[in-house]
């Protein structure tokens, strides 16, 4: 597959909505503001525009790799490299850590630390199986199939009070692995390269 810019572009994108939304939310700026002034407006309003960042990486996730072998060393970097952080992180700032604060930065994907790497490790191990059906399966079954995922998933859903499919609002291996069939779909069949540059 040739190089896509607009994807690079959507990726970099991504990147900047995430730190965006750690600085609104984690950074304190919508718990800091007064309820329904106009800071706490703009910083709900950004929060909910940049929410799509994690949807936007597992979607390019399936879009240049349904045609791919994952590759577990991969995988294995990026572990590494959130281990070293978080040790890193905790002989820094964390003083008097006992042995579950080591060993939750020395397993940071198996204990949670890091939500979207233990959901990432997960997609990974599904990876081998959605590249088959998406390499596999004929067209007019995939849509359904993939047409059924969104209506079972997004659709239906609707009540706040319950997580059914228990995907955790969308950050669980099982929704990053919906967005990966849907960028699979699009980047097998190119369709997004049937859009109007308009």
């Amino acid at each position: 597959m040739k190089r896509n810019y607009g994807i690079d572009l959507l990726r970099v994108t991504a990147m900047g909505f995430v730190a965006a939304l750690h600085i609104i939310g984690i950074g304190g700026i919508i718990t800091g503001s007064e309820l329904l002034s106009g800071q706490f407006l703009t910083a709900q309003f950004l929060r909910i525009a940049m929410l799509c960042a994690v949807n936007c990486y597992a979607l390019i996730s399936g879009f240049v790799g349904w045609d791919r072998k994952p590759r577990l060393s991969g995988l294995a970097a990026l572990w590494l490299k959130a281990v070293v952080y978080c040790l890193a992180i905790t002989a820094l700032f964390a003083q008097s850590a006992d042995y579950k604060t080591w060993l939750s930065a020395l397993l940071p994907v198996t204990t949670g630390q890091y939500w979207y790497l233990t959901a990432y490790a997960g997609l990974f191990v599904l990876m081998p199986l959605l590249n088959f059906v998406l390499q596999k399966m004929p067209e007019r079954e995939l849509t359904v199939t993939i047409s059924g995922i969104f209506l079972l998933f997004c659709v239906l859903p609707i009540s706040p009070l319950t997580d059914a499919f228990r995907l955790h609002d969308g950050y669980s291996a099982w929704w990053l692995a919906v967005m990966y069939l849907l960028g699979g779909f699009l980047g097998k069949y190119g369709l997004l390269s049937k859009l109007s540059a308009k």
